[in-house]
């Protein structure tokens, strides 16, 4: 039995290596629990390509072994998640993916997002995923005075779990302080996710008002209205106080 595990332990750390997580790490039960919570996470993450495809597990387990484009994409995203364990990360991992699924043509601008995600931490995301449903709730307060908004999503599931929550946007534009108030991140750790998300093309900022970038557009259209539906609901039910990871 000692030397069926030792022969496990062996295999675990070369799959570390290849997805990139602690090689250095011994062998043994530390090894052993960093497998399976490495696998744990990848069975979340087929799952949520999965449903974000309308599919089931098997018909993505198929579309992967075919290689070619979407087997690639798929095992970028599954890569980037090695590491973080967050919800809104995986799922904007799988929604990316998800949609190169049924769209061959969408591969490159997928691969290029995920790129450019992947270099992000969860903070990070569910900071841009923030911006988009404060937005989606200035839009529709701007609808209702007969105005029509930039961002074109359906901001009804925003406003009603913003309303839910008291929440309106007094202002015309979305800033840090709207940020600050829905995440209740300090002031400094705010700026310095939202200096990221700027420096990695994403967002914009003037003066005091924040916007998306055409590629921070692009990710928002790419996710589409199910993905967007999905991590608002995930943004909702913990109320952006998670931890900085």
């Amino acid at each position: 039995m000692g030397s069926e595990l030792e022969r496990t332990d062996q295999r675990e750390i070369s799959i570390n290596v290849e997805v990139g997580t602690g090689a250095f790490l011994p062998g043994g039960k530390i090894a052993f629990g960093l497998k399976r919570a490495w696998q744990h996470r990848a069975n979340d993450y087929l799952e949520s390509v999965a449903a974000a495809a309308g599919s089931d597990e098997d018909r993505i387990v198929e579309a992967v072994a075919e290689g070619g484009e979407f087997a690639d994409v798929f095992a970028h995203g599954l890569q980037a998640l090695t590491g973080p364990s967050d919800v809104t990360y995986r799922e904007t991992f799988a929604a990316f993916v998800a949609n190169s699924l049924h769209d061959p043509a969408k591969i490159d601008i997928t691969a290029f997002l995920l790129d450019k995600f992947s270099k992000l931490r969860p903070p990070h995301v569910r900071i841009f995923w923030w911006y988009v449903a404060l937005e989606g709730m200035r839009v529709r307060q701007e609808s209702q005075k007969g105005q029509r908004g930039k961002l074109a999503i359906e901001a009804g599931i925003v406003a009603l779990h913003l309303l839910s929550r008291g929440g309106l946007i007094s202002s015309s534009t979305v800033g840090v302080d709207a940020l600050r108030e829905i995440t209740a991140l300090p002031k400094g750790i705010l700026e310095s996710l939202i200096r990221d998300l700027i420096n990695e093309g994403l967002m914009h900022k003037n003066s005091e008002s924040l916007a998306l970038t055409e590629l921070g557009e692009l990710a928002v259209q790419l996710i589409g209205e199910d993905g967007l539906q999905r991590i608002f609901l995930i943004l909702h039910s913990a109320k952006g106080t998670q931890e900085i990871e």
